[in-house]
């Protein structure tokens, strides 16, 4: 017997043959899948007919309902309204009627309260004019008595100024009794035109904010010339010069000028009462710049100068206090140019560096015409006040300290009949 032999192709044919039965068979399954889903569906889609048929059905009957409803509210309402209306005119008419009652009333009323208020507004204006021809009649009392009281008053302010007056001018005739005994009447004008420079100079130059910062430079120039300021001749001129030609650039704005040299006097001074303190000789190169800025700025020595000088030392004029009786001890002082708390010998210490400074420049050249009789009036006033008429402090060193005392009244002596020789230091080198 002849054996079969299975060839590839015979494999590849049953494969093939396999895979296409397969793939039959799984097309038949999906036909008859795709039948199934069409047949359900369209099972479910006749079911919701049916469904929304029945809704449409009890949604028609459901509006039917609610329309008949409404028809019934409606009516309801209507009939509700037209009863609402009948009694509001009902209402309307009774309200009409009662305030018709009202208006009636309230006019009554109205008129009974003008005729009450007029009573009164009448009561009241004869009130007013009974008060007021008593108000007037007491007013002219008032006023008589016023102008009594007035009258006594201003007889007593009359009365009371006389008598201040008298006070006063007691006062003034014992201050200058007491005064003209070293004072004379030229150094008591003197001062009282210098306190009078002062007084302008405080108000409209010393005090100006505005000058101090435009002279902020010109300030400190000022400061640094007067502390490198020593007793050579060169030293003087050239300090002397720069301080001319500053002083000079500014004259064209006056109230500038014066206070530059308002500022340039307060610092001479002010040295005057440090470096002089300790070094008579010190004072001679303040004076001669002092005299050489007066040369070319004449109101600098008499009305600036004079000021600080007589302000900082009475004894310049000369000027001599004597305490008086109701004075006070603080004011004493303050007239005589103590500062706060100075002792005796820093006071007497300090006035005199002042006076060397002033009779420095008294007799620096070229001499100023306001200086020419100052020596003389010096040396009168220190005759009357320790020699002549002493009063009761100075007398007491007659027995205190008599050696020194008659040393003072032979100097004094000899100086007021020979004058003084020249101190050393008055020239510079």
């Amino acid at each position: 017997m002849k054996k079969s032999i299975v060839t590839q192709e015979d494999l590849d044919f049953v494969a093939c043959e396999s895979d296409r039965f397969e793939s039959e068979r799984i097309r038949w399954k999906n036909k008859l899948i795709q039948q199934a889903v069409a047949q359900t569906e369209a099972e479910y889609e006749n079911e919701i007919s049916i469904v929304k048929e029945e809704e449409r059905k009890k949604l028609k009957e459901a509006e039917r309902k609610r329309n008949e409803k409404y028809e019934r509210l409606k009516k309801f309402y209507d009939e509700l309204a037209l009863q609402y209306e009948r009694e509001r005119r009902k209402r309307e008419q009774e309200f009409q009627a009662e305030q018709a009652k009202w208006s009636r009333e309230a006019e009554k009323y109205e008129r009974e309260l003008q005729a009450k208020k007029q009573a009164e507004l009448n009561r009241k204006r004869l009130e007013e004019e009974q008060k007021r021809k008593q108000a007037q009649a007491a007013a002219h009392a008032q006023e008589a008595a016023l102008a009594e009281e007035k009258r006594l008053k201003e007889k007593q302010i009359k009365e009371a100024e006389a008598d201040k007056r008298n006070k006063e001018t007691q006062k003034i005739e014992a201050e200058k009794k007491a005064l003209n005994k070293l004072v004379s009447d030229s150094a008591l004008k003197e001062e009282e035109k210098y306190r009078q420079y002062l007084k302008v100079i405080n108000d409209n130059i010393a005090k100006n904010t505005q000058l101090k910062s435009q002279s902020l430079e010109s300030r400190r120039a000022i400061t640094l010339a007067l502390n490198t300021l020593t007793n050579d001749r060169i030293k003087i001129i050239d300090i002397a010069t720069r301080l001319d030609k500053m002083l000079k650039s500014v004259q064209n704005n006056k109230q500038l000028y014066y206070f530059l040299l308002n500022f340039t006097a307060k610092g001479i001074v002010k040295h005057a009462e440090v470096d002089v303190l300790s070094n008579e000789s010190a004072a001679f190169p303040f004076a001669h710049v002092s005299v050489l800025l007066s040369t070319e700025h004449p109101d600098f020595m008499d009305k600036l100068m004079m000021v600080r000088l007589v302000k900082k030392c009475p004894y310049v004029l000369p000027r001599y206090y004597v305490k008086l009786p109701n004075q006070s001890l603080n004011d004493f002082r303050k007239q005589m140019g103590y500062k706060h708390n100075e002792d005796d010998e820093a006071y007497v210490n300090r006035m005199c560096a002042i006076l060397a400074l002033y009779c420095a420049i008294m007799q620096t050249v070229p001499l100023i015409p306001v200086f020419k009789e100052q020596g003389g009036k010096l040396i009168l006033v220190a005759c009357k006040a320790y020699v002549q008429q002493p009063p009761p402090e100075i007398k007491t060193l007659l027995t205190t300290s008599p050696a020194a005392m008659s040393r003072l009244r032979t100097f004094l002596e000899n100086a007021f009949q020979k004058g003084f020789t020249e101190p050393e230091g008055s020239n510079p080198r």
